[in-house]
């Protein structure tokens, strides 16, 4: 994404009229902004220059009193426009920042096959494979952890365990939609739906959803036994 921020100092670039200033350095006007070379350009925040580092193909560059930073990716830490309060990909593009304040902070990871793609100032974030504690940016967003055992939910910023995938096919997060395979579970099991219906692990018991967590409903005289989605105690 192009950012294009007022020159501190006009001409600077091409007439070299001021010097360079360097990071750390006091400055005077907030959100002025110079190229320090042809990829990275300096940002006056609170009174200090801040380094921020222009990824995309374009580079810093000044026209007139204006610098344009080419930036596709961005660092934690760096800093942003205030007013932008947008979602960007982070620099190992497995990750997703925010505009927070007047810096890039972590938003959430995309640890998913895809990571993290940004086209036309459209930001996607491949979250379908995640951990229990990682950051995440999407309220009720579903992934599947990495082992594939567990379906998780975001909750309040954060990837929680929503359900155990015990079935057959495990989590499944190639359609994009992660499946989470219930048909084998254990009493006391998160679920879903309830009258939703399972085999324990030992397939001796039919389970079914009572309120959201799994309950031995009856014993199977012979065995319990999962055929595609159906359910059958014997």
């Amino acid at each position: 994404m192009r950012f294009v921020w007022v020159v501190a100092c006009a001409g600077f670039v091409v007439v070299g009229a001021c010097s360079k200033p360097a990071v750390g350095e006091s400055c005077k006007k907030e959100g002025q902004q110079v190229c320090a070379d042809e990829r990275d350009s300096l940002v006056c925040v609170d009174s200090k220059w801040e380094r921020l580092t222009c990824r995309g193909a374009g580079g810093c560059k000044s026209a007139g009193n204006d610098v344009a930073c080419d930036g596709d990716t961005f660092a934690v830490g760096e800093p942003c426009d205030p007013a932008q309060n947008e979602y960007e990909c982070g620099t190992d593009k497995v990750s997703v920042v925010k505009c927070t304040g007047k810096h890039w902070k972590l938003a959430g990871k995309c640890p998913g096959p895809k990571g993290c793609t940004s086209q036309k100032q459209k930001v996607s974030c491949d979250d379908s494979v995640a951990d229990v504690g990682m950051p995440c940016a999407t309220e009720n967003s579903a992934a599947c952890s990495g082992d594939k055992t567990v379906l998780l939910k975001c909750k309040n910023g954060t990837m929680v365990q929503d359900a155990k995938c015990r079935g057959q096919k495990q989590c499944d997060p190639t359609s994009g939609v992660p499946k989470c395979d219930t048909t084998i579970a254990e009493p006391g099991d998160a679920c879903g739906n309830d009258d939703e219906a399972a085999c324990d692990t030992a397939g001796k018991q039919l389970l079914r959803c009572r309120s959201h967590m799994m309950t031995a409903i009856q014993t199977c005289k012979g065995a319990c036994k999962v055929a595609g989605t159906e359910i059958t105690c014997n």
